[in-house]
Parts: structure tokens; sequence; C-alpha cells
């Protein structure tokens, strides 16, 4: 009994192949796509102290570039203390091609430059351009990049990181060229430093003890204007706007938006007719005179606010006329404590 042998066709096996490729570069370029989309903007940088009589902190924070000045002696973040300290770049820099490039800097340190795991090059100069690298090669796509700056024994701690090749002088690396990984540390400081930025913009240092401004948090210092005779400078109308949306009127102030909601015109009105009570003259020529009930709704408001938090500048003994006493203790007798820690943010005292 013959048995039928089934032969291949040439045709069939390029067809399988070809299928086959085209599968595993889709595959590829998938896993590409997906890693490239983990990727975020600028590098994690890890700062740590340096001097030897110190016991060695450090914070982590997202820079966009290789690029570092700091005075002698200043802190290199918030949260560490000034003195000596090393800064560590790690993340990812892409190149269009596979291509040869060289690096330099000017810098008043030492640096060391790690490429795919490799380190490439070495430069250490006080306050001048350090001698170009050898030509590096960058593969096409990302490229593992890490950088480690120490900072000088005295003197101001500065590195700019440049980078050229054949097609172009040297210049700052492109910021579209830098990513990093993000990391639960990195989300971590980042609540931190907003933490810290809410802190100083709402002011809870005014009613909360907190760090004093020459411990590095010099806004604590800034104070809101006066309200002492506040109707006398500014007419009803335009306190209303003002307090409905301060920002609407000034881009860059620091004042928030207190009332929102269906009544917050309303509030508003009834603040600023409490403020417009607040003579030390006659009031602006053509200034409405509100009522005085909603003078007295806008005086609830304000001390429910705590507005005497920022506009501690109010002379105490008008306040004690017009405020009662829980207002009256914003005025500095009695405030809750509050300590910086370092890595744990904000906290009260229990």
């Amino acid at each position: 009994m013959r048995q039928r042998i089934r032969q291949t066709r040439p045709g069939g096996l390029k067809a399988a192949l070809f299928l086959l490729s085209l599968w595993s570069l889709t595959f590829f370029f998938l896993c590409e796509a997906r890693a490239t989309s983990l990727l975020e903007p600028g590098m994690a940088v890890t700062f740590t102290t340096a001097d030897s009589g110190q016991a060695k902190t450090s914070d982590v924070a997202v820079l966009r570039n290789v690029q570092l000045y700091l005075p002698a002696g200043q802190p290199p973040t918030p949260f560490l203390p000034g003195g000596k300290f090393s800064a560590d770049w790690v993340g990812f820099i892409s190149s269009e091609i596979r291509d040869n490039y060289i690096f330099q800097a000017e810098l008043n340190g030492d640096l060391k430059l790690e490429i795919n795991g490799a380190l490439v090059w070495e430069a250490g100069a006080k306050g001048t351009n350090a001698g170009p690298s050898r030509p590096v090669r960058l593969n096409k796509g990302t490229n593992g990049f890490k950088i480690h700056f120490s900072s000088p024994s005295e003197g101001d701690a500065w590195v700019r990181l440049n980078w050229s090749s054949k097609e172009f002088a040297p210049e700052p690396i492109a910021l579209n060229a830098l990513t990093h990984v993000s990391s639960p540390e990195l989300k971590q400081a980042s609540q931190l430093r907003l933490g810290r930025e809410l802190f100083i913009e709402f002011r809870c240092a005014k009613c909360h003890e907190g760090p004093a401004p020459e411990a590095g948090i010099p806004e604590l210092a800034m104070d809101a204007p006066a309200l002492d005779g506040i109707g006398s400078r500014r007419n009803y109308e335009w306190m209303a706007r003002w307090i409905a949306d301060p920002r609407a009127l000034r881009a860059t102030e620091n004042m928030p938006k207190l009332f929102h909601g269906p009544n917050a015109k309303e509030d508003a009105e009834a603040v600023a007719a409490f403020l417009a009570s607040l003579k030390s003259g006659p009031a602006p020529e053509e200034s409405k005179m509100p009522a005085a009930d909603q003078a007295q709704a806008g005086k609830k408001h304000f001390e429910t606010l705590h507005c005497i938090a920022c506009h501690n500048n109010f002379v105490r003994t008008r306040s004690r006329e017009v405020l009662p006493g829980r207002a009256r203790r914003l005025l500095g007798e009695t405030r809750p404590a509050l300590h910086l820690d370092s890595h744990a943010g904000f906290q009260a005292d229990g």
C-alpha cells in the first residue's frame, strides 16, 4: 500500500516565515511603544548630603535637564541642610538615529557620565569648561543615562551638560531627549513639595506656628495688605469684585478664591460690606453704602474664614472692638504648633 507523502511547497514556507517575522516585528514595536508610554519628561535626581560631620540624608526630585547652580552653603532642596552634596541624575537619553555624540560641561565640581551601564566620561573643573568627552555611540531610541555630580569643597556649585554631533555645535541637551521612569519615591516627593507649596500659599503658618522664615522658607515672611481703615481707601463695589475672585483682577495674586457655589457673590459682597465699615476717614467718592445687616453677615464670614490669620497687621485695638475672642486668638495668642519633618511632611502636634 503506497503512502502518500505530503510535500511542503517552497512558496508556503516563505509565506510562513514572512508571517512569523511580521508578527515578531509587531510584538517588538508594541513592547517598545508600551515601554515608551511609561516614561515621563525630565530626569530623576537624588540629592545626598556629603559633609563629613553630618549624617547622610537624601531627597529626590525631577529636573528637566542636567543643569544646576547652587550658591555656596545653600541646600540643594528645601528638605536638606546646606553644605557639600552630590547629585545623581538617572533616566534615559534618546537619539533619532544611531550616531556618535560628544559631551562637555560647564562645571565647578566633579562629574561622571554613564551610558547604557558603561562609564564613558569623567571630568573635574573649577569654574571652567571641562574638556570634551571622546565620541560616544548612542543607539537609536532610548539609552540608559546616568550622571553623578559632586559639589566642590568650597565655593558655588554648578554644572551644565552640553552635547554635540557632526550635525550641530555644542548646546544643552534637548528637553524631549531626556526621560525617566516614575517611582513611588518620586510621587511621594512630588506630594511633599505640593504640600509645602500649599502650606505657603494659604499661609497656614499664620494660624499654626511652623518653620521660621530664616529656616529656608522666606515666603512665610510675606504679609497680606493691612485692613486698618480699608473702607476709607477702597470702595465697596471694588472690594466685592476682588473678594469674589482676586485672580480675575490680578492673575498673579496669592489670595485664593474663598467663596464657591450659588451664594458666592452674595457672601463676597457681605465681606466687602464689613470691610467698607472699617473707616478711618471719609469713604471714597461714589462709593455705595451697604446695609448694616449685610456688614454684620460679612463680619461673621470674616471670622469664620479666619481672614485675620493673613491680614494680621490689622490693628489689635481695633480688632478687639469688632471681632470676638475666637478670631482675636489668631493674632498670635496660643496657636497650635506645627513642625516640618523632612520626609513625613507637615504634621500637627496632637
